[in-house]
C-alpha cells in the first residue's frame, strides 16, 4: 500500500446503511450484482482541460495492484502503484468507460505531469479504501468490533502488518 497523507473523508458508496432480507441465494445475488458499490468521483484535471471520473477498484484490478507488492518491504513502488491505479480506475464520466489502456502505461508515465498523476492516484486509492489513514482506521475499528470473526492465519498476519507499522 502507497503510504500517503491526506486529509480526505472516507467513502461510503451506499450512504446510510440500509439491511435487505431476501427470499433466496438467488435474489441475493441480483441484489449484489445489482448494487452500485464502487464509489465515484468527478475529477477536474485543469492542466488537461478535462474532466475525468474516478472510480473506485474492482476485484481484478485491486488483485492486479497488490500483485505490485514488494515481498521483502510489503510495498508498492509508486511508478509501478501509481500507473495501475489511475489505468483501473479513470473514466469517461458520459460513456463511463476506461480512458487508459495497459499500453499507456509509460506514456502516461513518462510524458504526463507528476502531480496530475498523483492527485488521480490518491483519488483513487482513497476511493478504493485503500489510503493508509484509512486502513489504519479500519484497524482500529475492527479491533473495537467484539463480533469480528478471525482465523488464526488472520491474526498473524494482522500481528505481522502491525508490527511493520510500528517500525
Amino acid at each position: 500500500m502507497i503510504e500517503l497523507e491526506a486529509e480526505q473523508e472516507e467513502a461510503n458508496p451506499n450512504g446510510d446503511i440500509h439491511w435487505i432480507e431476501t427470499e433466496n441465494a438467488n435474489a441475493l445475488r441480483s441484489l449484489i450484482f445489482g448494487s452500485q458499490d464502487r464509489p465515484e468521483e468527478l475529477v477536474t484535471v485543469p492542466e488537461w482541460g478535462t474532466t475525468g471520473l474516478m472510480r473506485a477498484m474492482s476485484g481484478t484490478a485491486l488483485a492486479r495492484y497488490e500483485s505490485l507488492r514488494e515481498p521483502d518491504t510489503g510495498r508498492i513502488p509508486h511508478r509501478e502503484g501509481f500507473a495501475e491505479v489511475v489505468i483501473a480506475c479513470t473514466f469517461h464520466p458520459i460513456e463511463k468507460i476506461r480512458v487508459f489502456k495497459q499500453v499507456d502505461r509509460d506514456e502516461l508515465m513518462d510524458q504526463k505531469n507528476g502531480a496530475v498523476i498523483s492527485r488521480l492516484a490518491v483519488t483513487a486509492l482513497r476511493l478504493s479504501g485503500l489510503l493508509a489513514t484509512q486502513n489504519e482506521t479500519t484497524r482500529k475499528n475492527l479491533k473495537a468490533t467484539p463480533d469480528s470473526i478471525t482465523s488464526s492465519d488472520s491474526q498473524k498476519e494482522q500481528a505481522a502488518q502491525d508490527a511493520s507499522m510500528s517500525s
